[in-house]
């Protein structure tokens, strides 16, 4: 879970709607630009996997349903291969694991202090704080990598996956060499999204966490 939620508030800054780096030659670049800049809502489908350093997968796949709204409401619905729910309505965050029937709540604030996702908030340019890297194009995927300028506890970088200018991967490499993956798919820009959608309805009975 403690990955999950990097990744999660990582899309919190990449969507922030602050101007995150200035379009360059780089298409990936480019590309990330145009993605932020004409994306007010999108819903997708999603799967993560986690892997090892040599790109093999060490975990069972999980996947759901992912909706965003700008700036910073999101939703993602984990339904295999068990049912967890990650809701922000811009000013709380909760993460409801329903087999353990247990909600933990953090507001934003608290949340975009935790480590690269406050570089990614929209509070300074990101070539302040990371060095960026053009990769290889893979099967129409332009690719960009951020690595921090400063050392950062249990992460190395992240990688930007975009394709005709939406993100469809997103990846995570930590101190153990591991990388956790996200993977878009059916991903649908600007729909209408009802707001209901960004509030968790708590059930009766689950234990409610303040952090």
């Amino acid at each position: 879970m403690n990955k999950m939620k990097t990744l999660v508030f990582l899309m919190i800054g990449l969507m922030s709607g602050i101007s995150w780096v200035h379009a360059g030659s780089n298409d990936a670049v480019q590309q990330l630009n145009a993605f932020i800049h004409n994306t007010q809502t999108l819903k997708a489908n999603f799967s993560q996997i986690l892997l090892t350093k040599t790109m093999a997968s060490d975990s069972k796949p999980k996947s759901g349903l992912f909706y965003l709204s700008r700036p910073g409401l999101f939703r993602w619905s984990y339904l295999k291969p068990y049912q967890q729910e990650i809701v922000s309505n811009g000013k709380k965050v909760w993460f409801y694991d329903v087999d353990l029937e247990q909600v933990t709540v953090k507001t934003v604030t608290n949340a975009l202090s935790m480590g690269p996702a406050l570089l990614l908030s929209g509070k300074s340019e990101i070539t302040d704080r990371f060095t960026l890297e053009q990769q290889p194009v893979v099967n129409g995927v332009a690719w960009l990598k951020l690595v921090p300028k400063e050392k950062i506890a249990g992460f190395q970088s992240i990688r930007v996956g975009l394709k005709n200018n939406v993100m469809t991967d997103m990846l995570m490499e930590d101190d153990f060499d591991q990388v956790t993956r996200i993977s878009f798919s059916e991903i649908v820009t600007n729909p209408q999204l009802k707001p209901e959608l960004f509030e968790l309805q708590i059930p009766d009975g689950v234990d409610v966490i303040e952090d």
